[in-house]
């Protein structure tokens, strides 16, 4: 009904017949029936219906923004993500949130975030997954924050990508030494009651990062995709520094 054209279609003989008419009445008239008929055809007749073509048209770029527990990733991802209209995918965020629903994946991964370790691989996958299908048609892409945390993880993520003829532009590695990190996890733990944010589970997962999470980087650096900065300072320097290096990139 929508789309349905009047005058036995949307011919050129009947755009140049109302546009000869109205131009005799009145030269703005007619050059504004022509202006009316353009901006019709380009934001009604074409338009996409919601969600697109299929979602996976609407990925303009994809970013990770990797580094170990506490160096700041979900601050920056929220200003990243409000910039260049990013969907923000934490998977820290979505598996506390399960936890706290008591969902069948929550209860899965409580006792290995209970302990420090990874979520397996196929978990983290199917969920990100899930989450992908979502992006919406003002969004132009995805950034992702806390995955990917091991090289299946990385694997899968660059296949998935690929069907889509799609690619990661950026990993941006943020870097903070251990001694900060912990004091900052420590001083969350204080302020939020995240109970793995306590001496032990800091220690265990930092470890776990160094040898499950930091080869992505290794990863990332084959495929010429990975640039490293400075985790310490200002927040809006810090911030300043990413946006430099993501427009230098998926230009």
């Amino acid at each position: 009904m929508v789309f349905k054209p009047p005058f036995g279609g949307w011919g050129i003989d009947v755009s140049y017949s109302i546009f000869q008419n109205t131009w005799s009445l009145s030269p703005h008239l007619g050059v504004g029936v022509l202006m009316f008929r353009i901006l019709f055809f380009k934001y009604l007749v074409f338009k996409p219906p919601f969600g697109g073509w299929g979602s996976q048209n609407l990925i303009i770029m994809t970013i990770i923004l990797f580094g170990p527990p506490g160096c700041g990733k979900g601050t920056q991802s929220a200003l990243i993500a409000d910039k260049y209209k990013l969907k923000h995918i934490s998977t820290g965020d979505i598996l506390r949130n399960e936890m706290e629903l008591k969902t069948e994946l929550g209860l899965a991964a409580k006792s290995y975030v209970a302990g420090g370790k990874l979520v397996p691989d196929d978990v983290i996958i199917d969920m990100l997954m899930q989450a992908i299908k979502t992006i919406e048609i003002n969004q132009n892409g995805f950034l992702l924050d806390g995955f990917p945390r091991t090289i299946a993880q990385a694997e899968a993520l660059e296949m998935k990508l690929a069907e889509r003829n799609k690619q990661t532009n950026l990993l941006i590695d943020m870097q903070v030494n251990e001694e900060e990190l912990v004091k900052r996890m420590l001083i969350r733990g204080e302020l939020t009651g995240r109970t793995d944010d306590n001496a032990e589970t800091i220690k265990k997962r930092l470890q776990v990062y160094s040898e499950l999470t930091y080869p992505v980087k290794t990863y990332y650096q084959n495929l010429n995709k990975c640039v490293s900065i400075n985790g310490l300072g200002e927040i809006n320097e810090i911030f300043k520094t990413i946006c430099t290096e993501i427009d230098k990139h998926t230009k």
